[in-house]
Parts: structure tokens; C-alpha cells; sequence
């Protein structure tokens, strides 16, 4: 259903970006920059906005019904949902500055890789697709998985699902 997609793609009010979402590629070269610089303003601005989200379902190919129950279900929720978002960003960003020892990326000297843009689906009428963003520090390889990214009207964006990043070994 529809309000599944607009669950999926809730994210943060914010205007214009330094970090490019023109591309799957792009968007996970700006997580990454954003992630190194612990820049959680710049993360923000890689999660839709309002207005992103708006003028999406309103120029969706929605029937005129169904763009009306998602509008009217997206503004009834959109204060608890950018709650929501803004929580998890912190948190993520919290647990990345108590990172500690081997399985810690040293950022300073984090380096991209590659970028793996997964196969584009269509899900509830949204081109998404995963996006693997592989990086080392020095001798160790580390990945960022950004999952479930969508495009928009304005430009691929992060879900709240927001991201993961492990060690590759």
C-alpha cells in the first residue's frame, strides 16, 4: 500500500544540500563524505523532505484517490515520522564516535573504493535500490550499506532506514 511507501521514504525537513543525490552512485559517495566528516546536517539533507515527498505523490501516477488518502496520511503523521528519523540519525551517528578498536574505521584515513549500485526495483510505484559503498582504511575494508534508496522528483534519497556499516574481512 501506499502509506508503506511513505513510511519508507519519512525523512528530515531541510533546503539544498552540499552532497549530491543526482545518482544511486552519487548518493552513496555523499553517505560516506557525510559519515567521515560526521556531518549529521549533511545526512539529513540526504533523506527526503517534505516537499520532496509532496511533490512526488502529487506527480506521481497515482489515481486522483489515492494521491488524496496519501496526502492526507502523510500530513496527519509527518511530525511523529521526522521525530522518528531525526532520533535514528543521532543515534547512529553516537554509536559511530564510541566505535573503538579493530572493527572501527579510522575515518581520517577512510578512502572509497568502490560504489555498487544494486539491481532498481519498483516498489509501491518507487525505482529503489540498494547501494554498497566499499572503503578502506590503510589495510582494512570496511562497507557501508545504504538500503532501500529511492528516487525522487529532486534526486535519489536515503530511507530511515538509513545505513549500516560493517568490516569486511
Amino acid at each position: 500500500m501506499l502509506a508503506f511507501a511513505l513510511a519508507l521514504l519519512v525523512g528530515l525537513t531541510g533546503c539544498g544540500s552540499k552532497y549530491s543525490r543526482s545518482t544511486p552512485e552519487a548518493l552513496g559517495i555523499s553517505v560516506f563524505e557525510a559519515i567521515k566528516n560526521m556531518d549529521r546536517e549533511g545526512m539529513r539533507d540526504l533523506m527526503p523532505t517534505k516537499d520532496d515527498l509532496l511533490a512526488t505523490v502529487r506527480d506521481s501516477e497515482l489515481s486522483e484517490e489515492e494521491k488524496a488518502e496519501a496526502l492526507k496520511a502523510f500530513e496527519e503523521n509527518w511530525d511523529k515520522m521526522e521525530l522518528e528519523i531525526t532520533r535514528e540519525i543521532d543515534d547512529s551517528f553516537d554509536e559511530l564516535m564510541q566505535e573503538e578498536g579493530e572493527d572501527a574505521p579510522d575515518w581520517p584515513t577512510a578512502e572509497i573504493d568502490i560504489v555498487a549500485v544494486g539491481k532498481p526495483r519498483i516498489r509501491e510505484k518507487l525505482r529503489m535500490t540498494d547501494i554498497k559503498v566499499h572503503f578502506k582504511c590503510g589495510d582494512r575494508r570496511f562497507r557501508i550499506d545504504v538500503r532501500k534508496s529511492a528516487q525522487l522528483n529532486s534526486g535519489w534519497v536515503m530511507s530511515p532506514d538509513g545505513f549500516r556499516i560493517r568490516r569486511e574481512r
